[in-house]
């Protein structure tokens, strides 16, 4: 062993930062989600939390493996809305195993190597055990099923065929991805039933799905509308009632309406100075309002849509003139398609061709409520476009109860994008532990060369998952002890028998566990981005500790 690859595991910081700051996900696992308070003792305020992406949006991470576990889960939710608890609890899980392996003596290399080689594995195998959605029977009463055998079958109504109601096998396949939350679920179906009537070869597209929180409203009042429903400003309300009902033409704006607004990459010529004081300044904002005002009215645009922000006095302005401007619209290519409108940057570019027409606007709800008015902005031309309208008596469930609809949403949507389901309720996992410790047992057995870092690794990867699905066990009320007891018999009796049916946690929630599925995709990615979190703070820390170059050891394996 060269000197460079003796590493003091007592050192590695980062991977015990990286656990330590993982622990916050153990909560946020399984369908049992509970509700959190995270206050800031600087100022007071406190925010209702469940899942560990807003716990993470409410905390100051100053370290840098802070950031970078910030950075990682945000991106990650960002793509896929579901899934970043799993992927920071592995990643705990997994630095525990690194900081475990180093304190036995592994080498840094033995290490990445070894845990790359045991995620193939479990991706391997979470692929052979993946279930066709074409395959899904739900004919049988029972679903004993072993191996990748598992039989339902998905109704080509979901993907084409125009219904009065949603098909009950895929209502069945969605009850199977709600993990829990069968009222944002529902919304899903509701919303893809939606979209259907709208366009009858339409597939479920979350793209074309809006949210729009309404606090003061019952939970039971949330439902599905087609059109953009947005909150309108208390003094375009006099305006909505002028506009509604009459056909309008559309201006689109991507980013932001505003003098200041600058597009994404541009660069301002280096060496310029503007001197200016404040009165200049405000000049400046009146005469960029007044020159918008006079590209508007000729072109007799109604409404104006913005992707990014539009400020009140934007929007007080434009309303004296009849316009009425809304933002954080996300879906203008929507509009596009619809209108013929062409969305642009700066006012200078817009123009007849950029105009379109066929809008129109109904008061969703004409009611003052948390001084806000819901306005619903639709096109005459058939859209799959439709809006969620998610209410509570608590405006601090609000962004929970959203962030539930749009995981559900984007569950069915990973499902029908992979043509593919996992089984679930721990499944997956459970597979994983029983094929690493095989595999670990193999190594143990051989006894040779670099075979007994594998099955220290192998055994530490598996023992991770196992407590993974412990935790969840643990989130429904089962002690850890009796949890881990319960997962080892699971693992034994799986082992005399191998029905994969054994192998399936009960959480004692409404959904059976056999007729509970995950995403394939998403799995995998969760997996691996834990890993590769794992392995980047692994070789940050070695190389900090040996002050070495990429050249400078062979035993040392940079990512």
């Amino acid at each position: 062993m060269q000197g460079c690859t003796i590493i003091n595991p007592r050192r590695h910081v980062g991977l015990q930062k990286l656990a330590a700051l993982a622990q916050i996900a153990g909560s946020c696992l399984g369908p049992h989600e509970t509700y959190k308070f995270v206050q800031d003792d600087s100022s007071g305020e406190s925010a209702l939390v469940t899942s560990c992406v807003r716990v993470l949006d409410n905390l100051e991470l100053t370290c840098a493996v802070g950031q970078l576990v910030y950075e990682t889960v945000r991106t990650h939710h960002r793509v896929y809305h579901t899934g970043s608890g799993s992927l920071l609890f592995l990643a705990g899980a997994w630095s525990r195993a690194a900081l475990e392996c180093l304190q036995r003596g592994v080498l840094v290399s033995h290490i990445v190597s070894g845990m790359s080689e045991a995620l193939e594995v479990c991706s391997n195998l979470c692929r052979r055990n993946s279930v066709s959605l074409d395959s899904l029977d739900y004919s049988c009463s029972e679903h004993h099923h072993t191996g990748r055998h598992l039989n339902l079958k998905l109704s080509r109504h979901f993907c084409g065929t125009r219904s009065a109601n949603v098909p009950p096998d895929v209502a069945r396949v969605a009850e199977g991805l709600s993990h829990g939350c069968p009222d944002g679920m529902k919304l899903v179906l509701d919303a893809s039933l939606a979209q259907q009537e709208q366009e009858e070869d339409k597939v479920f597209d979350v793209s074309k799905v809006l949210t729009c929180v309404l606090p003061g409203s019952p939970e039971d009042q949330s439902r599905v509308t087609p059109g953009c429903v947005v909150p309108l400003h208390p003094g375009q309300i006099a305006l909505a009632h002028r506009l509604r009902g009459r056909r309008l033409k559309v201006a689109l704006f991507d980013g932001d309406l505003s003098h200041s607004y600058r597009h994404l990459g541009f660069h301002r010529l280096k060496g310029v100075e503007h001197v200016s004081d404040k009165s200049g300044m405000f000049n400046e904002e009146e005469q960029w309002l007044e020159k918008l005002v006079k590209v508007l009215l000729p072109l007799k645009v109604s409404v104006v849509l913005v992707s990014g922000l539009v400020g009140d006095a934007v929007v007080q302005h434009l309303s004296r003139h009849h316009i009425l401007a809304v933002g954080k619209v996300h879906v203008l290519e929507e509009f596009h398609s619809a209108t013929g409108a062409v969305a642009v940057s700066y006012i200078r570019q817009l123009s007849q061709r950029c105009v379109g027409d066929g809008v129109q606007l109904d008061l969703w709800r004409d009611v003052r409520c948390d001084e806000r008015t819901l306005v619903n902005i639709y096109t005459c031309r058939r859209s799959a476009l439709v809006s969620v309208v998610v209410t509570s008596l608590l405006p601090g469930k609000l962004h929970s109860l959203e962030d539930r609809f749009w995981a559900c949403g984007y569950r069915l949507h990973h499902a029908l994008m992979d043509a593919a389901v996992l089984p679930g309720a721990g499944i997956p996992e459970m597979l994983c532990v029983h094929e690493l410790h095989q595999l670990a047992n193999k190594h143990s057995k051989a006894n040779m060369g670099n075979d007994h870092h594998r099955r220290a690794v192998f055994g530490l990867m598996a023992d991770s998952l196992l407590d993974y699905n412990a935790t969840v066990m643990q989130n429904a009320g089962v002690s850890k002890v009796l949890a881990r007891t319960t997962l080892n018999q699971k693992l034994q009796d799986y082992q005399r028998r191998m029905d994969v049916s054994l192998l399936a946690v009960d959480l004692h929630d409404k959904t059976p566990p056999t007729k509970v599925y995950d995403n394939l995709s998403v799995k995998l990615e969760v997996w691996r981005r834990a890993l590769d979190l794992v392995l980047l703070v692994l070789q940050t820390d070695t190389e900090i500790i040996t002050s070495v170059g990429q050249s400078a050891c062979q035993d040392l394996m940079l990512l």
